[in-house]
């Protein structure tokens, strides 16, 4: 079974024996995913603390009710291992390793009066033979934090080094902050033995509270000579930080709302409907006398998905011409009497499948996906830093860094060329200058083509590749899908050009109008 695991750790609430130490999500078979959690447990008989996972459920009067859950055994054990291995990944990512720092610089700042965040000091580090600048030693009203450096691009700023972990940049916070702490000590103690001077053994004489003010004032002057502009950008990019992260914060209550409302109208759906679907014993004897090839998992798919039903009518159609094509060549009354109840039966069964009633999930997710295409993604990346991060993305080969860059930039999208009922071909640019990146997405499903017999390859591929002063640097194969028979290909087909529409921010109902006109544009009109 094709499982994959996107699990969000606590190390936090491992650490302090929360029930809760994981939640995230389980995709199965890549057609539908839900959420679950991880808690903790204390076995008595073990002498351990153990674990297990924990499937949605929701509040039914005075109990709950799972929603999703496996019946299988072998399924459950299946799905458990993966979640618990992500999870026992996540934690230990989270677990803090020696960290090693060879030297700490702070040069204490005074205060701005009356700011409500304060910059008291400004760090160096020294760590594993490199140097790190520029950390801020910060006041506000929650106590002292240090905010790494950062820099500012297009009215966002950013980390410029940081820690690969939340444990490891606290340690390295910490440590800066102790080190801090233990300088003021020092100083203020200086500065308690620099207020008295000894004269003799026994005399003692203070300084009048004029040269204390002209000295504390040298001071200031000598440390406000250090200070520059960065002191205000860090400021603001502090201000950004926090108003992105409240967008995110609304953004991911958004989703949450919006998927307990599918999970409602599912429900709902599943109550209400009363339509019972055309029997598949039935559909398997018509579609056999019809001749047309179908496996028992694509006639399951059939009945669960709308875009299987879709994909295997259009094959269907096909089959269909070709059985006509082939009696307006057969001169055998016998033959064509064969042909003709061939296309009777393929035609029951067409009107058969066009009755069925797939579930409501797709459907939802459907109208999930245009209400999030209709909110234009915000661009962080401009043009010349989305051309830099795609090129670092290919030589990793950082497929999730890829779609995140493509869906934050600003794309220039061409039309898609169309053959038949099928996408052909669509590409789309990101320049700047001489320097730009080229993708595009390619099919060779043509439809009647393909319907000949003998050995078949048909390929659907995006392909990507990076100009750098108009040089072009090597290609990368972002997706890549191969059939050596028509009902592969067209399940390659869907797959290669939903990830193709996910990729570009496209709404796939769009490109399938943009294909219905332009073949209706080359239909010639009837007379």
């Amino acid at each position: 079974m094709n499982i994959k695991v996107n699990m969000r750790a606590d190390i936090d609430g491992f650490d302090k024996k929360k029930s809760t130490v994981a939640s995230g999500w389980v995709e199965i078979e890549g057609i539908f995913k839900f959420p679950v959690s991880v808690r903790s447990y204390h076995d008595a008989d073990k002498g351990k603390d153990m674990m297990f996972v924990s499937y949605p459920q929701r509040h039914d009067g005075d109990k709950y009710v799972g929603v999703v859950y496996p019946t299988d055994r072998n399924v459950r054990q299946e799905i458990d291992k993966a979640v618990l291995d992500a999870t026992r990944e996540k934690l230990f990512a989270e677990l803090v390793p020696n960290v090693q720092i060879d030297d700490i610089r702070i040069t204490p700042l005074n205060a701005k009066e009356g700011a409500v965040i304060k910059n008291v000091g400004i760090a160096t580090v020294k760590m594993y033979g490199l140097t790190i600048n520029g950390i801020m030693i910060r006041e506000g009203r929650k106590g002292l934090f240090v905010q790494m450096p950062q820099y500012q691009s297009r009215g966002q700023y950013r980390d410029t080094v940081y820690g690969i972990t939340t444990a490891i940049q606290h340690k390295i916070e910490d440590t800066v902050l102790e080190r801090y702490q233990a300088i003021k000590k020092q100083q203020e103690q200086q500065y308690t033995q620099q207020q008295k001077i000894q004269v003799g053994s026994d005399e003692t004489v203070v300084l009048n509270p004029q040269m204390l003010q002209e000295m504390q004032n040298m001071r200031q002057q000598e440390q406000m000579m250090r200070e520059n502009q960065q002191i205000s950008q860090q400021e603001a990019q502090n201000r950004g930080r926090q108003a992105q992260q409240e967008r995110q914060r609304q953004e991911q209550q958004r989703q949450e709302q919006q998927e307990q409302e599918r999970q409602r109208q599912e429900q709902e759906r599943q109550e209400q409907q009363k339509h019972e679907n055309p029997d598949k014993k039935e559909l398997w004897h018509l579609l056999n006398m019809a001749g047309a090839v179908i496996e028992e998992q694509q006639l399951e798919d059939i009945y669960a998905t709308p875009r299987s039903k879709d994909a295997y009518l259009n094959y269907l159609e096909m089959v269909r011409s070709e059985y006509v094509k082939q009696g307006e060549k057969l001169t055998d009354s016998e033959a064509l009497t064969r042909n003709d109840i061939q296309i009777a039966y393929l035609n029951k069964a067409i009107s058969n499948i066009e009755q069925i009633r797939v579930s409501m999930m797709d459907e939802v997710y459907e109208r999930q996906e245009a209400t999030q295409q209709t909110t234009q993604p915000q661009q962080i990346y401009s043009n010349e830093e989305a051309i830099s991060v795609m090129e670092l993305n290919f030589a990793q080969n950082n497929k999730e860094g890829i779609r995140f860059v493509a869906k934050n930039s600003k794309l220039n999208i061409d039309n898609p060329i169309i053959v038949g009922k099928y996408i052909r071909a669509q590409s789309f640019t990101i320049e700047n200058g001489n320097d730009k990146v080229f993708a595009r997405f390619q099919n060779e499903l043509n439809g009647m083509e393909h319907m000949r017999t003998g050995p078949l390859l048909i390929r659907q591929q995006i392909v990507m590749q990076v100009f750098k002063d108009g040089v072009p640097q090597p290609p990368y194969l972002y997706a890549s899908f191969r059939a050596d028979n028509m009902n592969d290909a067209l399940e390659n087909y869907n797959q290669c050009v939903n990830t193709w529409a996910n990729l570009t921010n496209q709404r796939l109902s769009e490109l399938m109008k943009i294909s219905n006109v332009k073949k209706q544009e080359m239909r010639a009109p009837k007379i």
